[in-house]
């Protein structure tokens, strides 16, 4: 029986998930299935594909806990078993890494581009950076992954391909001016884009709404941008009436929901709240 459940606070042992959408409690996985892996400071992720059929079978997120034990042991201590000894056609591992920076093609050595990320962002010892290609803006994002995290990750699955969450916020054509905010837990990924040009991508903890809407009001202040017509588009663990949602609207004009256009999702005539499931259908239709 199909399983759907949803806890909206945050359980701090990472074995939990706070979230989860489970088709099968004993899935058997297919050749056509692949494996999404999400990564950032604050939780950790996988979702179970089908590349055939465009649905998910399975998504879980967990709060991920400072800990002493080694990456590989982490991910044992998240990912079930079966799935660890799964064949998955396609293992994705999407990085919410805020050490990401998008190089021009104009930059045309591996000189030329470790330069730009050495003064953009300093040499790390402990990371291995990764390139992305995104011949639709005519560049790659290069990000930085820890060692040990990409050593177990490895280790684990073969052929594995690394994309950074920005890459997901981008978009190459439409609006001239474009915010797109993604919550999870209590941190929030923001992208900004004007006239096409990528302004920022970062990402910032927050506690309450009224610290989500200041940190907002700064960046488009920083960037000369007018609230008046901004358009800020919401995804990630936001509810359409939730008290973060209603405070946005009292100062921003201009607020978009992004929808599920893809993939199918489990009971989703039951599950109203449907901005986690936008989510992952954004990134899964990036790489599909």
């Amino acid at each position: 029986m199909a399983k759907l459940s949803l806890l909206l606070h945050r359980i701090l042992n990472v074995h939990h998930p706070f979230f989860e959408i489970v088709t099968d409690t004993n899935p058997d996985y297919s050749v056509n299935d692949a494996l999404l892996i999400q990564y950032s400071r604050s939780f950790w992720g996988y979702v179970v594909y089908n590349t055939t059929t465009s649905s998910v079978c399975e998504w879980k997120i967990f709060d991920r806990k400072s800990s002493d034990s080694s990456f590989a042991d982490q991910l044992k201590s998240f990912l079930p078993a079966n799935l660890l000894h799964h064949s998955f056609n396609r293992v994705l591992v999407v990085h919410y890494s805020p050490r990401t920076i998008f190089i021009p093609e104009v930059l045309k050595t591996a000189a030329e581009e470790n330069a730009c990320w050495n003064f953009t962002l300093g040499i790390d010892p402990d990371e291995i950076i990764q390139p992305y290609p995104m011949p639709s803006l005519e560049g790659k994002f290069l990000q930085g992954i820890e060692k040990d995290f990409f050593d177990a990750v490895t280790t684990r699955f073969s052929n594995v391909v690394w994309m950074p969450y920005a890459a997901t916020q981008l978009q190459t054509a439409g609006l001239s001016a474009l915010i797109r905010l993604t919550v999870i837990g209590h941190t929030m990924f923001v992208a900004v884009q004007k006239e096409q040009k990528w302004l920022l991508h970062q990402s910032y903890p927050f506690e309450t709404p009224e610290d989500m809407l200041y940190l907002l009001l700064k960046i488009i202040a920083s960037f000369s941008l007018d609230p008046e017509t901004i358009v800020v588009e919401l995804d990630g663990f936001i509810d359409t009436e939730s008290a973060i949602t209603r405070l946005l609207k009292q100062y921003i004009r201009n607020i978009s929901w992004i929808p599920v256009q893809q993939f199918k999702f489990p009971l989703t005539d039951e599950f109203s709240f449907t901005q986690p499931l936008a989510h992952i259908d954004r990134i899964l239709t990036c790489v599909s």
